[in-house]
């Protein structure tokens, strides 16, 4: 669970970074990045939504607060429901092509680095 987290906010933090570099990178590498980056973190968010409901479930089981046989029953439908997203996500993520994203930031990064010199 953590390094999906992780994942989704590095892109968050991408995608909010990268219009700030506008003025010194071509505006086309500083879109087509952003899409990318968003694209690959629009993927992850469905595994994260059922990541979040079991880690909530989790603490509420663990305070007693819920019925054994209901428990089950739930907890079987949230490792489904991930396992069904999580294939969707990583279906995705090939098509988004992580290695494209990874090279527009590695343009962006070399870019700034040539401006700075």
């Amino acid at each position: 669970m953590e390094p999906l987290h992780r994942v989704r906010v590095a892109t968050r933090r991408l995608r909010e970074l990268l219009p700030l570099c506008a003025p010194a990178v071509p505006r086309r590498l500083v879109t087509r990045a952003r899409r990318r980056v968003r694209r690959v973190g629009r993927s992850l968010g469905r595994v994260r939504e059922i990541d979040v409901a079991a880690q909530l479930f989790m603490e509420l089981a663990d305070g007693g607060r819920l019925r054994s046989a209901a428990a089950r029953r739930f907890a079987r439908y949230l490792a489904d429901e991930r396992h069904g997203r999580r294939r969707r996500m990583i279906a995705r993520v090939r098509s988004v092509s992580p290695r494209k994203a990874l090279r527009d930031l590695a343009e962006v990064v070399k870019v700034l680095e040539v401006g700075r010199a």
